[in-house]
């Protein structure tokens, strides 16, 4: 784990421009040193706070994908990153209105709240030792979705996964994952 701890923050905002303070960087040299991941461009908007009295708090955010690589490179663990990609998740939510955003936002808030007793206590759970952290953090938002969503989510996933099957030069492992997808198509139909 590195010096600074994920599990301390709140905001990854906060978290990624501590970080890069306590390892003395500058943006500029972050950038240099990390700029196939994110731009200085990127990163700036990013970690911009709106120091002017006129000038809100930035918008811009990261990526889900590129915070996951990002965090990956300065050498977090997968639970670090996926609880910073948690984090991301819900700092967005608090920055929607209406119910969904609510409902997201205390999802996202319960989620993190159990993945921290997890890392404080890891136990073996035989259904998580199949998904890597990113495909069981999908999964558990997939599950907080309501139905509807989750047909649209589904519909799309099965989408990306013809078009992938329909590219694939090797046919090796293709067998298993078609009958996967045809397992999606089935749910979907129902």
């Amino acid at each position: 784990m590195s010096s600074i701890s994920v599990f301390k923050y709140k905001n990854y905002r906060t978290f990624l421009s501590d970080w890069i303070k306590a390892k003395g960087f500058s943006y500029r040299t972050f950038a240099k040193k990390y700029g196939h991941i994110v731009s200085l461009n990127a990163l700036a908007r990013t970690l911009s706070r709106g120091n002017s009295k006129n000038r809100a708090p930035s918008s811009y955010r990261m990526s889900p994908e590129t915070l996951a690589q990002l965090g990956k490179a300065i050498g977090l663990k997968e639970d670090e990153v996926t609880y910073l990609i948690l984090l991301r998740l819900q700092n967005e939510s608090e920055s929607r209105s209406g119910p969904h955003g609510s409902a997201l936002g205390k999802s996202l808030q319960s989620m993190l709240r159990v993945h921290e007793e997890k890392t404080l206590a890891p136990k073996a759970d035989p259904q998580a030792r199949d998904l890597d952290g990113i495909s069981l953090l999908c999964a558990e938002v997939f599950q907080q979705l309501p139905h509807v969503q989750r047909l649209k989510v589904a519909d799309r996933l099965l989408r990306e996964a013809r078009v992938f099957v329909s590219r694939q030069t090797s046919r090796i492992g293709i067998k298993a994952f078609e009958q996967k997808t045809h397992r999606v198509e089935q749910f979907l139909q129902s």
